[in-house]
């Protein structure tokens, strides 16, 4: 399986789903549906998400 860089991002930072779920305000099964991209992240997601994983948004996408 090939990690999306929002999920290499998230295990680097240390975090399961549920943590980085429960710290970004969102369901844990949200962020599994950006992580595999079936679903779109907000700008102001993306970069409360980049804040969490200490790294510049572009890394995200």
């Amino acid at each position: 399986m090939k990690l999306t860089k929002m999920k290499f991002a998230r295990l680097q930072a240390g975090f399961t789903q549920v943590e980085a779920a429960e710290k970004l305000g969102i369901v844990q099964s949200y962020l599994s549906m950006i992580e595999t991209n079936q679903a779109n992240v907000s700008n102001e997601l993306l970069i409360k998400m980049s804040k969490l994983y200490d790294c510049p948004p572009t890394d995200l996408k």
